[in-house]
């Protein structure tokens, strides 16, 4: 929907995640966590349980991913943990403002801190099909292999959890 910001990947409550990618992560918020700074509680009311990395694709490009709503994190992973291709992450919920259980993914730019809308982020999702037109910019280079890189994340992704969709 217009505004919204990253890609809703429907599955059943407490479908175990696992790590597209070698990452590193940058931020857990748990609904466990007692909190006072705002935009700590702010992210929590909006995204529930979700955990953020940051990895640098083949090019030497900076990326931030974010995946929300979930049951749980793992208690393995807090801030500087890097994490391998096939880490467990956590499991699909429903936690933040969800109206059911899902994935929600957002891939952006490493400069888009808080994967704010817009700002280079995409939805991964759009970019599954072979036959999908990227849009020319003076950058092309880069966002074709930004969108190449989600998609073979995503399919590596859904095949450890034997295929979300």
């Amino acid at each position: 929907s217009e505004g919204h910001n990253g890609t809703d990947i429907a599955a059943p409550q407490g479908t175990p995640l696992y790590s597209p990618r070698a990452m590193t992560v940058t931020d857990v918020f748990s609904l466990d966590v007692v909190a006072t700074d705002p935009l700590y509680i702010q992210l929590k009311e909006w995204f529930g349980n979700s955990v953020w990395f940051q990895f640098t694709d083949d090019d030497g490009v900076g990326w931030r991913t974010k995946f929300a709503h979930l049951a749980e994190p793992a208690t393995s992973l807090f801030e500087g943990t890097e994490v391998a291709e096939g880490t467990f992450i956590g499991y699909v919920g429903t936690t933040g403002l969800s109206t059911g259980p899902h994935l929600h993914w957002t891939l952006g730019p490493e400069a888009n801190r808080w994967l704010g809308r817009g700002n280079g982020n995409v939805e991964v999702l759009d970019y599954c099909a072979t036959d999908v037109e990227t849009p020319k910019t003076q950058d092309n280079n880069a966002i074709i292999k930004a969108l190449q890189d989600a998609r073979a994340a995503i399919d590596r992704a859904t095949a450890l959890v034997g295929g979300l969709s």
